[in-house]
């Protein structure tokens, strides 16, 4: 569940002498604040509903690219120095395609 809220409904509340004016589809506050525990009802978890073109949004490498995870695993237990992050060395892809082809 999200811990950002938003309004549902809109007015003027009070808390503890503070006035405060909430807004529809608006004013968010987080789940624990004391706006959102003591108006439940003017409340409830932003959902994003966004959607995505075919094959978007899918983590991981470029379709047909190794994951470089996998890439620096092998790299590293084959003896072939390579830094734990930023990118991986084209030279290293291809060492790593190369010994991964099919016969």
């Amino acid at each position: 569940m999200s811990e950002i809220m938003i309004a549902v409904r809109q007015g003027h509340i009070r808390i503890d002498g503070r006035r405060y004016i909430v807004r529809r589809g608006v004013t968010t506050a987080h789940r624990d604040h004391p706006v959102v525990r003591d108006h439940p009802n003017l409340w409830e978890p932003i959902k994003i509903d966004y959607p995505m073109p075919d094959g978007a949004g899918s983590v991981g490498a470029p379709s047909g690219e190794p994951d470089n995870a996998v890439v620096r695993a092998w790299a590293t237990g084959a003896g072939i120095p390579v830094a734990p992050y930023g990118k991986v060395p084209s030279a290293v892809i291809e060492a790593y395609r190369a010994a991964h082809a099919a016969p």
